[in-house]
């Protein structure tokens, strides 16, 4: 660079103002993908998979750890269907989407998808014990569901083993279309 002075040329080895903006943004860039790399990395969070059928969120990393099984009870469905029969107060919630509750649920179940129990919009009628299902194969929507209850104050939350494929498998009842709505 080049400065003149007074009919003096005087050559400097100083980087300009915009020499150090370009070494600034190359600095953020680098440090940026660094950081991120970091935070994928630490995490151990594999690529986002697709969507369970039947469920309200993209499917996440399974929820069925050990430590989170002891957080829920469970409930098998002869257990469930032997609750419904004997007139217990019981509550059948179906925490996938509308629309697979529309087309088939468990006869009496009430739709309450899990993105709903998470903004708290919704209002239950009371029941001594609620029992979740919903159709994944490691019933990580009803898990999820059923934490949320318990963590919104809900005593008695437990989860139907096997989900909505297990109780259609024993042939148990079921209907289509808007059987209980909640609102």
């Amino acid at each position: 660079m080049q400065i003149k002075l007074k009919n003096k040329s005087v050559t400097t080895n100083r980087p300009t103002v915009h020499s150090y903006k370009l070494l600034f943004l190359l600095m953020a860039i680098v440090i940026s993908t660094a950081l991120v790399s970091c935070t994928s990395a630490s995490t151990g969070m594999p690529p986002a998979s697709p969507q369970q059928p039947g469920t309200s969120e993209p499917s996440p990393t399974p929820t069925t750890e050990p430590a989170v099984m002891e957080q829920v009870s469970y409930v098998t469905v002869e257990e469930l269907l032997q609750k419904m029969q004997s007139q217990a107060d019981v509550l059948v919630i179906d925490a996938r989407l509308k629309e697979y509750y529309d087309a088939d649920h468990i006869k009496g179940a009430l739709s309450l998808p899990y993105s709903t129990v998470v903004s708290r919009d919704f209002v239950l009628p009371p029941a001594k014990e609620i029992v979740v299902y919903c159709s994944c194969p490691d019933a990580d929507t009803s898990i999820k569901t059923a934490l949320e209850l318990i963590k919104q104050g809900f005593p008695s939350v437990k989860v139907l083993e096997g989900g909505y494929t297990a109780w259609k498998d024993k042939g148990y009842p079921t209907q289509a279309g808007e059987g209980g709505k909640n609102g």
